[in-house]
């Protein structure tokens, strides 16, 4: 990466990065298990610029303090989990968390099954407090109610589920052939029960006796059995038009931020928008 706009030393080139720029580039390089090779351009009589030397001092320091979560690390843990860059130890027993700017309020880290031992700032050695806001997972239909299975089978009413799959493709590919791979993997049986574990949702009945999923089934006491013994009740939606028709109007801007053409906020915002309509036009 070069530190302006040339690789090598150019006097009318005076688009400097920041040293804040350069080192939120570099951290996200290495949270993703890369290096970043930084160009540095002299001049013709050996010296570097005084923005150089700027950006390569701040760096350093800036690796003086937090090197720790920098060197002899791996890349962290997968995106959604935390908004931000992260890496972790090689033996994965500390998760390291990189806060642009100076935060304040709380932080949040989602879907951690590891307690959490101690919490510490990097560079003043400042301890902080964890605090389990919310635990979601799968837990069975509220069958102490008679009602709820009732208006289930009359159509009253439905059970719904956690439905991750729908657009299950990764909002960061740009390359449509790479997307639908990624959906022929999806569907693939040796990976489907990983799925139905962490999204209680089964679309393959070999899934149901995978160890993955009868352990889960265990945990969750009994509510993979559940689902296959009465599936139909799962409907997951609304009977038409509402599913269809909120889906079709949501669809094209989800599918726009998987080719790359607008941003995942953008698409979920007109997402959201487009959605709100529908369902006032359905009467909702």
């Amino acid at each position: 990466m070069t530190t302006n706009d040339n690789w090598g030393y150019r006097k009318s080139d005076t688009n400097w990065k920041t040293p804040y720029e350069v080192i939120s580039i570099f951290v996200d390089a290495v949270s993703n298990g890369g290096n970043l090779l930084l160009d540095i351009g002299p001049k013709a009589d050996g010296t570097i610029p005084d923005e150089q030397v700027n950006i390569l001092k701040e760096l350093g320091a800036w690796n003086k303090r937090n090197g720790t979560a920098i060197f002899n690390t791996i890349g962290g843990i997968p995106q959604g989990h935390f908004y931000g860059p992260t890496t972790l130890s090689k033996d994965s027993t500390t998760l390291y968390l990189f806060l642009h700017g100076k935060t304040s309020g709380p932080v949040m880290v989602k879907g951690l099954d590891n307690k959490i031992k101690s919490i510490e700032v990097l560079g003043n050695g400042a301890t902080l407090k964890s605090k389990v806001v919310g635990k979601v997972g799968v837990t069975l239909p509220p069958l102490g109610n008679p009602q709820v299975l009732e208006d289930s089978k009359s159509g009253a009413g439905y059970l719904g589920y956690y439905d991750g799959g729908a657009f299950g493709v990764p909002a960061s590919s740009k390359n449509i052939n790479c997307s639908v791979l990624f959906q022929q993997y999806q569907g693939q049986e040796s990976v489907q029960a990983k799925w139905a574990a962490a999204g209680s949702r089964i679309v393959m009945d070999s899934t149901y006796s995978d160890p993955i999923v009868q352990e889960q089934d265990t945990k969750t006491n009994g509510y993979y059995t559940f689902m296959k013994d009465q599936g139909s009740l799962f409907r997951g939606a609304p009977p038409f038009p509402f599913h269809t028709s909120v889906r079709e109007v949501v669809a094209p801007f989800i599918y726009d931020a998987i080719a790359g053409k607008i941003s995942t906020s953008d698409a979920l915002d007109k997402a959201a928008k487009a959605a709100d309509a529908e369902m006032k036009k359905l009467g909702y």
